[in-house]
Parts: C-alpha cells; sequence; structure tokens
C-alpha cells in the first residue's frame, strides 16, 4: 500500500487522531498501514493509520489510535504530510 497525504487539517476524538487532506494514491481505501509524519521535508515519527473514514468529501480522512506529537497550530506554518513506509 503506497500512499501520500498532504495533510490540511487535524483534529482529536477521545484517543484517536483524525488527519484530512488531498491523497495521492491508487487505493481505493487505506488501513492498517505504517507510515512517517514528515514536517517540512523531515521525518519525526512514525504511526500505524488504522482506516480511513468516508465523508463523501474532496479530502480523505485517516486516522490513527498512535500517540500524535503533531499540533493543528503547526499545519498553518509548515508543510505536513503522511508517506507510507
Amino acid at each position: 500500500m503506497s500512499f501520500r497525504m498532504k495533510v490540511e487539517d487535524l483534529f482529536r476524538i477521545g484517543e484517536k487522531t483524525v488527519f484530512t487532506g488531498t491523497m495521492e494514491t491508487g487505493e481505493k481505501a487505506i488501513s492498517n498501514a505504517l507510515c512517517a509524519i514528515e514536517i517540512d521535508g523531515n521525518r519525526v515519527e512514525e504511526i500505524v493509520i488504522a482506516g480511513e473514514v468516508h465523508t463523501g468529501k474532496p479530502y480523505r480522512d485517516l486516522w490513527t489510535a498512535s500517540p500524535v506529537g503533531l499540533n493543528r497550530e503547526a499545519l498553518g506554518t509548515h508543510e505536513v504530510w503522511l508517506i507510507s513506509a
């Protein structure tokens, strides 16, 4: 499974983090995938994407139960990507 997501937004629901953004992939659905968070081209941490939330909107949403050090404010000043490992 190969994908790259430009993270446009993120939010938390309980212990889960949901990433929203544009995705570069041929996959119809993403689940159980190890991926890296890159900030401004630097790999900062690895997480496991547990699944995709289907909202019917143009963006795609991926969620994780892994701890995530990234916060919403960073998205306004940095380029953030999720990249499959």
